[in-house]
């Protein structure tokens, strides 16, 4: 079962999957009040960031290390979520 977001915004430092986008731009400046999604409340902006932003996004196969990933709908069928003591990398798996 797939999982489907509306109105995504991933803040990631790393994101390893299979991608096809509608309308893709890539190099847009963090912030830009152009976008139809927003960074999550509180977040500060680099000035170094970029981002991109796509009309559509199909991910499969995604693996990513985020600090934020907000959604106005988000449907995960089969979530598993662990919390692991420690210094442990936090990984979201979605197929």
């Amino acid at each position: 079962k797939p999982a489907v977001a509306d109105n995504i915004y991933l803040d990631v430092a790393e994101l390893d999957t299979d991608a096809e986008f509608k309308n893709l731009d890539i190099g847009v400046a963090v912030g830009d009040p152009s976008h139809k999604t927003k960074p999550q409340a509180g977040t500060v902006a680099s000035p170094y960031a970029f981002s991109q932003r796509a009309d559509k996004a199909i991910l499969t196969n995604v693996r990513q290390k985020a600090w934020a990933t907000t959604a106005g709908t988000f449907k995960l069928p089969d979530l598993k979520l662990r919390l692991l003591g420690g210094d442990q990398p936090c990984y979201q798996d979605a197929n």
